[in-house]
């Protein structure tokens, strides 16, 4: 713990990285580099280790430079997880590859339209343009609604 109370850790995988730290009673992860099939699960395993802190937590993915498909599917695994617990995962000021993902995938319920990090709000989710981008629609689940399909 540092002089501001402020806990990091930081975690390594090929070409991602991201630091585990507090913001006030927040936990905070900075993601850094490319979020792909390798980093999916050591990232979502450092998300659900969260769950268990009993507080929303917030994913900065401003420096995300590239994001797959694994790794949206493994957010989106973590964020029912804090559902079912009652907490919230909500994604901070995503680069220009997140937040046209998550948007592809229907999943820009995690942008929060007021995030406050140090003391500053950060409104629309951080886009640029201070504009909320509206999804294409509905998503629709079959079977017990463990798989997703997208389209019309």
């Amino acid at each position: 713990m540092d002089n501001e109370g402020t806990h990091a850790a930081e975690s390594v995988c090929a070409y991602a990285s991201w630091t585990r730290s507090w913001q006030g009673t927040r936990p905070l992860i900075t993601v850094r580099g490319e979020l792909d099939v390798a980093s999916a699960a050591p990232f979502a395993a450092t998300l659900v280790a969260l769950a268990g802190e009993q507080a929303d937590v917030v994913i900065d993915m401003s420096n995300v430079t590239f994001i797959d498909s694994a790794a949206v599917d493994a957010i989106d695994r973590v964020r029912r997880l804090f559902e079912i617990l009652g907490q919230r995962l909500v994604v901070h000021a995503p680069s220009r590859p997140v937040h046209r993902l998550l948007r592809l995938a229907e999943l820009t319920c995690l942008l929060d339209d007021t995030v406050v990090l140090d003391d500053t709000v950060v409104l629309d989710g951080g886009v640029a343009t201070g504009a909320s981008i509206p999804g294409p629609g509905p998503r629709h689940r079959s079977g017990a609604g463990t798989q997703l399909t997208f389209g019309s």
